[in-house]
């Protein structure tokens, strides 16, 4: 399983997110490069992004990403406002690995199938963000009608190559992952032929143990590791 350090951009700056409420912003860097930078330094080989600005429709980070993947020698997972294939296939061309696209592929489950044939099946990722077992749109603003279940079904019908898993009620919340989510990410595991990555409420190793057991291909962590609950070198080479 591998770890994926996150960097969130808001306005420009590398921040996290209380349960992904906008208001709850702490600012971690004011230049994000400095993080990716430190991230590779540390051995990390893959680097998710969320441009907050994107996704909350107040703006984008573009320049900042190009920038990013120009400096750095990692595989980067880039979400937040991708909603057209033309914005995907410009990320592309400045070698971004995976693109994740969320209310999107809700109100539009073609455009998954759209990317797919476009830019590949690998580079697709959508992210399935959940309360209990809905899927949430628009910011885990909006409960959709979707069953996480029945959701990771139609994306294998579209192709999708990846999930992006995260339970809104624990990210960036430091309070582990909890059996219950846990029992959840492993029944989504179980039931889909979609690789997880799997995003939440991580605070320390032993939740990076517990998804590795349950089957998850990959796991996003951000805040624990901005408040230094998880020693990256050891992580980056524990888990590749």
């Amino acid at each position: 399983m591998i770890v994926i350090p996150a960097i969130d951009i808001k306005d420009r700056k590398c921040v996290r997110l209380f349960k992904g409420m906008e208001d709850r912003v702490t600012v971690y860097h004011e230049n994000p490069l400095d993080a990716a930078f430190y991230f590779q330094e540390q051995g990390a080989t893959e680097l998710h992004i969320v441009d907050l600005n994107g996704a909350f429709g107040s703006g984008e980070n573009l320049e900042i990403i190009k920038k990013i993947a120009s400096s750095i020698d990692m595989k980067i997972q880039v979400g937040g406002g991708i909603r057209s294939l033309e914005k995907a296939e410009k990320l592309c061309s400045w070698g971004i690995e995976r693109i994740i696209i969320g209310t999107k592929a809700i109100k539009e489950p073609d455009f998954v199938k759209d990317l797919v044939d476009h830019i590949g099946k690998q580079r697709v990722c959508v992210a399935v963000d959940y309360r209990g077992e809905t899927v949430l749109i628009k910011g885990w603003k909006e409960a959709s009608s979707w069953n996480i279940f029945e959701y990771a079904r139609l994306l294998e019908e579209k192709n999708a190559g990846w999930i992006l898993f995260t339970h809104s009620e624990a990210d960036g919340t430091l309070d582990g992952i909890s059996q219950q989510q846990l029992e959840i990410t492993k029944k989504m595991v179980e039931k889909t032929k979609i690789p997880i990555i799997a995003a939440g409420g991580i605070a320390g190793i032993e939740d990076l143990e517990n998804l590795e057991r349950i089957g998850c291909a990959a796991a996003v962590t951000g805040k624990a590791i901005y408040e230094n609950k998880l020693n990256l070198r050891e992580i980056f080479t524990r888990f590749k």
